[in-house]
C-alpha cells in the first residue's frame, strides 16, 4: 500500500497516515519511506487490523492487541 502522512511527530518519527488507494484503511506508528517501518499498527474503517512490528512495509512481527499496547505503552512513557 501508497499512504499519505497526514499527521507527524518529529520527535520520534511517529505518524499517522492514510492508505492512498484505500481511504478506509489508516495507519499509527513508526514509518520509513512512506512504508510502515518499526512498531505500527493498521486499522480499517477505524478497528484495528494488523498490529506489530515492520520492516520496510511488510508485517515481521505481528501482535494481538493487548501485546501492541502494552509494547507502545512501554516505548511512549519511557522517561
Amino acid at each position: 500500500m501508497n499512504w499519505t502522512i497526514t499527521n507527524r511527530n518529529g520527535y520520534n518519527s511517529h505518524v499517522k497516515a492514510v492508505a492512498t488507494n484505500h481511504p478506509e484503511y489508516t495507519y499509527e506508528g513508526g514509518m520509513k519511506d512512506y512504508q510502515p517501518h518499526g512498531y505500527g499498527a493498521i486499522y480499517k474503517n477505524g478497528n484495528l487490523y494488523q498490529c506489530g512490528e515492520w520492516y520496510e512495509g511488510d508485517l515481521e512481527i505481528s501482535m494481538d492487541e493487548e501485546e501492541y499496547n502494552e509494547t507502545m505503552n512501554r516505548i511512549f512513557n519511557q522517561k
